[in-house]
Formats: structure tokens, C-alpha cells, sequence
């Protein structure tokens, strides 16, 4: 901690010990009384001059404001002036509005600072905080602790925030109104604000006011404008001046007025009544419908109005220009308002036809045949029709590989395709139709606009399936034989094996049965 806020500590410890203090039976606190006397009492309070002045305010509640003195018999306004005694006792009036705190604070250049202890059942920081966004531009508020112990950093870094932020305030009033632009850096432009942060000694900055003024008055205006906090500011006085010199020296009927039908003021036609148009060419006397026309048809982008028409309508780079109340199209847009394409490009189907021969192109849009199943932007969605993919599928194969339907019905094929490798077949996340031809090879195709006009993105070569080795393949044949023949031997020779060996044991069993019959009789 620096010398310089120890002895701001001191001063404020010794100070508040000898000032007596008295309480009242409602939360809330009369500490805006105080504030408004200590800002308009100058010489009690010993304001200097041409310095930057604050307040610090200290509380652990909420406060009184205006009308909230009835209560207790103050019936008399606050009158924003100065009520101290020699004593420094104020018995007035009732307690000041926000708004009337707001007027003195800036026409004092009083910058207030609030240390602010925050209890568990109210959040009185916050409700200060809100006052100080809305009335107390420059303010700033901390949160004080239960002992007071962070006062003096709370008040450093608030005095630290407040000097390094330069703010403009105004009277500005209707009709006068101003915009500001900053250059915080002295060069870079920061448009539609008046205040600049994080300011060093020795910056250097700018800002620029554009000035305007909604109507004429009679008698000079103006506005005060001056950096929040500074008594030094800039007076702005406005004279307006409505009329031009020129507009003394009037040429009624004048010939360059289509033969004198307006007068020439300023090197401008003011046309007579019932003609207009940028030299009153245009007659509207004759006609309602030609006025009528006139007011409704914008000619696309171009302004209605008769009068506007004669400012901007000519030369107008649109779609068309209003003449008279009448549009003029520029090639390539027709129609009464020349909204309408007269290209039928937006309207030409993926098979190159307008509106897929189902339809006819209207002002740029297809107008489908009410007696087909075709509907649609270009009249090609058809929900019993076969799908996109089938209809494109002969086509996209003659094209492509010159296999499919004849080379006759090829020609006819209006498909504009563009052949790529199998990869950039995916567009916009949707899946390739996928075909076989005659062969087995497998071919795709999407499709893809480009500008107006639709492609077929065709894959450019066909995956077939890859054929077999005649060797290895006769080798194998032959391999398979001889494993067949050697199964077949060995199937015969357990067969034969099997066989035998019964025989042989049918053999031995007759035998014995003949040895058993020669014994029998001989014992006989």
C-alpha cells in the first residue's frame, strides 16, 4: 500500500470517529440526501475547481428516495439546492429522485463511488449496481467486506477504472440528433460510440459528431457536449437555413420545363399541376388509371411514388424504369412491372425440354399441365412415373460407354453428362443410381445442377468382374479329375475289400459246416 492511500486512511478513520451517527427503524438509509448535499454544496464541502470530483459512498443497505419521506410527515419536494448549516446539519426536505441525482451529478462533474456490503438475505450490491447503469453514467460499485478491511483497494481500483475511461455525455434534445464516432487509438475508427477504455497518459484521442437537425426553426438551437467528469465542454449552436439563395430567382413557365409546364428553381423543374416527371413531360391530367398505374407499380426496386419516380426512376440499373407512370422493361423482363424473365431457362427440365413438355413456362415458372401427372418446379415429378433414375438409365449408357439402346435412339438423347471417377459421384450427401449392363459391369451416375441447367455426372469407366486365368483354370480342372478318380479308385478298393473279405468268410463257414457233416457219419 502507497503513502498516498495510507494517508487517505487515516484521514477517513480519524474523520468518521468524531462525526455522530444516528439510526433509523426501517432498512433502507437517507445516503441520497447526503449525496445530493455533498454534490451541490461547493464551498461547504470545498470543491475544487477545474479538478476531477468523487464521492465515495459506503453502505450495507438500500436506500430512500423521493416520495418515501410521506411517510414520516415530509410533504415538501427536494429542491436539489444546498441545505447545510455551518454545523454541517440538514433538517430540509424530502429525499431526491434518481433523476434529480443524475442532472446534479453531471452538472457538477461529480463521479460517485459505492463500497457496498452484501448481507445473506439481500443483495444490495446488485440493486446499486442498477442504479448506477441507469442513472450514474462514469459510477462505479464494489462490494465492501463485513469489516471494511478491502476499502481502500475497492476504492483504487475504482478510481483506477474511472481515469481510464474517457466518456462523452450531451444535452442533445429533439430535434437535434447526434452520432459519434470514436478513435480510441487516434486512428482506428469505432463508429456509433462515444467512449473509449483502458486510457494511458499521454494517448491521444478523437471523436467525431455528425450533427442533424429533423425540421427548420426560427431561432438558433444548441447542445452542450464535454467528456464525463470534466468540467470543460463544447458548445454546439445550430442556425438552420431552409432555403437557398437560388430560390429568389424563379423562371415561371420555363422552356426548359417541357415548354412551360413548371418553373425552373434551383436548375430544377417544379412542374404545374397535373404534369410531373424530371422536366414535366409526363401529363397526368387526362387519365386517372395512368396516376393509378403510376402509384402502384414499382417497376422492381424503383419507388411508386410519382414524384420519387422523377429523382430515381430514370436511369434506374433494374429491371426497368418508370416513364410517366408507365414501366419501361430492359431486354431479357416483361410484364407490367417487369418482374418476369423473358428467358425460359429457369423452366427447361433435366431432358432439355420447357417444362418437360408437360407444361408451359410462365414469367420464369412452369405452369404444369392440370391434365397430366407431371407437377413440380419444371413438371418432372411424377408419382406413378418410373423413377428419375430409370427414365435417365438408357441414355446415360448409350452416352457414356455407346452400349444400350441403337446409335439412332441415342442421338435423340438430350442428357448433357460429365464423366468422372467413381468418388465424386456422391453429391450433397445422396447416393448414385446404380445400374448393370449387358456384360455384368456395374455403372452409376447422379445428378447435379449447374446454374439453371441440370447434368448427369456419369462414373467414367465400368466396374465389371475380373476374369479368370485359362491356365489356372485348366489346371485346376485337371487337378479336380485326378482328386475325383483317385476318390473313385480308393471308394472301388475299399468297396472290392469289403467284399472279398465277406466271400472269404462264407467261405470258411461252408467249409467247416462240410467237416462237421463227414464226422457225423462215419461215427454212424
Amino acid at each position: 500500500m502507497s503513502f498516498h492511500w495510507l494517508m487517505i486512511l487515516i484521514y477517513l478513520r480519524e474523520h468518521l470517529k468524531i462525526k455522530p451517527f444516528s439510526m433509523s427503524f426501517d432498512r433502507p438509509e437517507g445516503g441520497l440526501d447526503a449525496l445530493m448535499q455533498a454534490t451541490v454544496c461547493k464551498e461547504q464541502i470545498g470543491w475544487r475547481n477545474y479538478s476531477r470530483h468523487f464521492i465515495i459512498y459506503m453502505s450495507d443497505a438500500g436506500f430512500h428516495f423521493a416520495l418515501d419521506g410521506k411517510v414520516g410527515g415530509l410533504t415538501l419536494p427536494n429542491d436539489g439546492e444546498c441545505h447545510l448549516d455551518d454545523q454541517g446539519y440538514y433538517t430540509h426536505s424530502e429525499f431526491p429522485s434518481l433523476g434529480q441525482l443524475h442532472e446534479k451529478l453531471l452538472e457538477r462533474n461529480v463521479i460517485p463511488i459505492f463500497a457496498v456490503a452484501k448481507s445473506k438475505q439481500r443483495d444490495d450490491p446488485a440493486l446499486y449496481q442498477e442504479v448506477v447503469n441507469e442513472f450514474f453514467p462514469g459510477g462505479s460499485v464494489g462490494t465492501l467486506a463485513s469489516d471494511s478491511r478491502n476499502i481502500i483497494e475497492l476504492v483504487r481500483s475504482s478510481y483506477d477504472k474511472i481515469t481510464s475511461e474517457i466518456q462523452l455525455v450531451d444535452t442533445v434534445t429533439a430535434p437535434i440528433h447526434v452520432t459519434y464516432s470514436a478513435y480510441c487509438d487516434g486512428e482506428t475508427l469505432t463508429p456509433n460510440s462515444q467512449n473509449c477504455s483502458n486510457i494511458r497518459l499521454g494517448n491521444v484521442i478523437k471523436f467525431k459528431l455528425d450533427v442533424s437537425v429533423d425540421e427548420c426553426t426560427a431561432n438558433p438551437i444548441s447542445f452542450s457536449d464535454k467528456p464525463l467528469g470534466f468540467e470543460e465542454n463544447l458548445e454546439v449552436v445550430i442556425i438552420t437555413n431552409c432555403e437557398c439563395e437560388c430560390t429568389k430567382s424563379v423562371t415561371p413557365d420555363s422552356e426548359l420545363c417541357s415548354n412551360g409546364n413548371g418553373s425552373l428553381v434551383c436548375g430544377i423543374c417544379e412542374c404545374n399541376e397535373g404534369r410531373y416527371g424530371e422536366v414535366c413531360e409526363c401529363d397526368d391530367t387526362g387519365s386517372d388509371e395512368t396516376e393509378t398505374l403510376a402509384d402502384s407499380l414499382p417497376c422492381q426496386t424503383l419507388v411508386s411514388n410519382v414524384e420519387a419516380m422523377r429523382v430515381t426512376a430514370i436511369n434506374s440499373p433494374s429491371k426497368g424504369t418508370c416513364v410517366c407512370g408507365q414501366c419501361e422493361c430492359k431486354p431479357g423482363y416483361s410484364g407490367p412491372d417487369c418482374s418476369c424473365p423473358t428467358s425460359i431457362e429457369n423452366c427447361l427440365a433435366s431432358t432439355g425440354k420447357e417444362c418437360n413438355d408437360a407444361g408451359h413456362c410462365e414469367c420464369g415458372v412452369c405452369m404444369c399441365n392440370a391434365t397430366l401427372v407431371y407437377d413440380g418446379p419444371t413438371c418432372e415429378d411424377c408419382d406413378t412415373c418410373p423413377a428419375k433414375c430409370d427414365r435417365n438409365r438408357d441414355c446415360v449408357q448409350c452416352l457414356a460407354y455407346g452400349t444400350g439402346i441403337s446409335e439412332e435412339k441415342c442421338q435423340e438423347c438430350p442428357q448433357k453428362i460429365i464423366l468422372v471417377e467413381e468418388e465424386e459421384l456422391i453429391v450433397n450427401g445422396t447416393d448414385p443410381c446404380t445400374y448393370k449392363d449387358e456384360l455384368g459391369c456395374l455403372f452409376s451416375f447422379n445428378f447435379v445442377m449447374n446454374g439453371t441447367m441440370e447434368v448427369i455426372l456419369v462414373q467414367k469407366i465400368t466396374s465389371c468382374p475380373e476374369g479368370i486365368d485359362a491356365l489356372w483354370l485348366a489346371i485346376g480342372i485337371i487337378i479336380g479329375i485326378l482328386l475325383v478318380g483317385l476318390a473313385l479308385l480308393l471308394a472301388w478298393k475299399i468297396a472290392t475289400y469289403i467284399y472279398d473279405k465277406r466271400e472269404y468268410a462264407k467261405f470258411l463257414k461252408e467249409l467247416e459246416n462240410a467237416r462237421t457233416d463227414a464226422y457225423d457219419y462215419d461215427v454212424s
